[in-house]
């Protein structure tokens, strides 16, 4: 099994601690066969000097003192590490052999921009099955990648697999194992029982094993989105194709929303601009698929406004009207 080539995909934006504890992990997967391409998505908090110091060895991972996938403790540094430039990511004679890659990207281009950077160089190596799309604020269960790579080498048409995903700060809970979506009102929502895969709209972003063969005829991720509605767009797209799966053995603890603001366990707590682009993007994505159901999702809209009144979010409500009114 782990003759099968992936290339595991992590876009990092102002987060290097979540980000260099969650390669803790991966460096530690019992799966052999891969290699790590970070995306660096025009971060300003010093990030891109702090992950190379820790492939170094010269800046140590910040772990908790119990980690909710077990004592994952520190790899082995140093980690070698090639840097390849933007322009050069399409370069097919560039071939990279390095552990770990790592793409600069000069600013942010939002999470689809920064994901399709990796994957256009993963493209041009022509050497991988899959890519593993992680989330930099997991942390990954050691046989993880190995339990992705299992289910899909079992059925050809599949063409994403996603993880157990679990709460990182209550680790027996589960957080999802894939999403539903509601075309009535424009949203979507985690599934959290093992019955509800079987009826799967999309694998949630966070762990997502995708096929090579579902990127080429697919393409790449849409980048309108910016942030959220991304992996319901691309599992949209490519359903008509490829099934959908999840497997339950492998498990990823996930932080959610570490970067941009997002939690779908309190409301409350969401970010400005989490609450932008999950509005915003409700009503993208309806004109996309569902431009028959915008009645009903405005109307759903309306709700969101009364619950900002009820929040005390006033600044937010004009912010939902102008989305309405001019789609942004």
């Amino acid at each position: 099994m782990n003759s099968k080539k992936v290339y595991v995909l992590i876009l990092n934006w102002n987060g290097w601690a979540d980000t260099i504890a969650c390669l803790e992990s991966v460096f530690q997967n019992t799966y052999s066969n891969f290699q790590v391409i970070v995306c660096d998505n025009g971060s300003t908090d010093g990030s891109r000097e702090k992950i190379k110091q820790w492939a170094n060895g010269s800046q140590k991972a910040v772990l908790p003192e119990e980690m909710p996938a077990g004592e994952i403790g520190l790899c082995s540094k140093p980690i070698y590490y090639a840097e390849v430039l933007v322009k050069d990511i399409t370069n097919e004679n560039n071939i990279v052999n390095t552990p770990l890659i790592f793409i600069e990207i000069e600013n942010n281009l939002g999470f689809a921009g920064g994901v399709n950077i990796g994957l256009r160089f993963a493209l041009a190596q022509k050497d991988f099955d899959y890519v593993w799309l992680l989330n930099n604020d997991t942390i990954i269960v050691k046989d993880s990648l190995t339990e992705l790579v299992r289910t899909m080498n079992a059925d050809a048409s599949i063409g994403i697999c996603g993880s157990k995903l679990m709460y990182y700060d209550a680790p027996e809970q589960i957080q999802a194992l894939g999403g539903k979506y509601n075309k009535f009102i424009g949203t979507s929502s985690h599934i959290v029982e093992k019955k509800g895969l079987l009826n799967i709209d999309y694998v949630v972003g966070a762990s997502m094993l995708v096929s090579k063969v579902f990127i080429e005829k697919i393409g790449l991720m849409q980048e309108d989105y910016f942030l959220y509605y991304e992996d319901l767009d691309w599992s949209m797209r490519g359903k008509k194709f490829f099934k959908l799966a999840c497997n339950l053995n492998s498990v990823v603890y996930h932080k959610e929303g570490a970067s941009a603001g997002g939690n779908t366990k309190d409301k409350n707590t969401k970010s400005k601009i989490s609450d932008y682009y999950s509005i915003r993007n409700r009503v993208l994505f309806t004109k996309k698929y569902f431009i028959e159901y915008l009645p009903t999702v405005y109307l759903g809209l309306i709700l969101t406004i009364v619950n900002r009144v009820r929040r005390k979010q006033y600044n937010r409500v004009w912010m939902v009207l102008k989305i309405m009114l001019i789609g942004k």
